[in-house]
């Protein structure tokens, strides 16, 4: 019962642990999809400060997000945003961007790729959840618009969702450890009882019978088990009386 209940804790919180990732990843997957739809007319019209206000604004805006990065068809960054960069309240010049955006890692599928995407990357020794969008203008690949999210929400959230996990289970093998040992008790007590409705009636009768050996009369044994204990000690005592008339 106990694996039981064990395994069916650890299925329910692999299932919450699954529940909270996809719902980060949904909020990271609606800001990209929203942002790659904001930049096609700003990419088309090559309004490279507007693009990198709007990075700016959306890491500005989301505590959550560790960087922003536009980088066109052909690898080209025109915007790039981190929480450094935007604690200045002034968007990242050309040269700027041009000096801090490599700090991301370079995909394995290039900078851009024609399908969304995410993956997880360590920047500057933290896990970065990064999903990425293409900028699209009639089926043709602008680029890509990229943001990092961090992990640490994540990471408290799976650390709540397994204590309150732990939690249970520790309640769970708390009370079966108590029922299980409620049960030992109450089975040794009821062993004791029924040992003793049996050794009490046997030691009387050893007693009578050491009574009798030593010559003493008038000797009788009370056994009211209603079993075969009292009917033994019920021909104990009529041999007894035969005997002494």
């Amino acid at each position: 019962v106990a694996w039981k209940q064990d395994a069916s804790e650890k299925e329910r919180l692999a299932e919450m642990e699954e529940q909270v990732t996809a719902h980060i990843a949904s909020k990271a997957k609606a800001l990209v999809d929203n942002h790659a739809l904001a930049l096609t007319g700003l990419v088309a019209d090559n309004a490279l400060g507007d693009v990198q206000s709007l990075v700016q604004r959306a890491v500005e805006e989301d505590g959550d997000l560790v960087y922003g990065l536009f980088v066109d068809r052909e690898g080209k960054p025109w915007a790039y945003a981190n929480r450094e960069a935007v604690a200045g309240g002034v968007p990242l010049g050309p040269d700027a961007v041009l000096q801090r955006w490599t700090q991301v890692p370079v995909p394995e599928e290039g900078w851009s790729p024609a399908q969304p995407g995410q993956r997880r990357i360590l920047l500057q020794g933290a896990e970065v959840f990064e999903v990425h969008h293409p900028v699209l203008d009639a089926g043709q690949v602008l680029g890509t618009i990229r943001y990092g999210f961090s992990t640490e929400p994540l990471t408290r959230a799976l650390a709540h969702v397994r204590a309150r996990s732990e939690s249970t289970r520790r309640e769970m093998l708390t009370w079966l450890s108590l029922s299980v040992g409620v049960s030992i008790l109450l089975g040794v007590i009821s062993i004791g009882r029924i040992a003793r409705r049996i050794t009490d009636p046997l030691a009387d009768l050893t007693h009578a019978a050491n009574q009798i050996a030593q010559g003493e009369l008038g000797v009788r044994v009370t056994v009211a088990s209603q079993d075969e204990l009292e009917v033994l000690a019920g021909a104990f005592n009529h041999m007894q009386k035969a005997n002494e008339e």
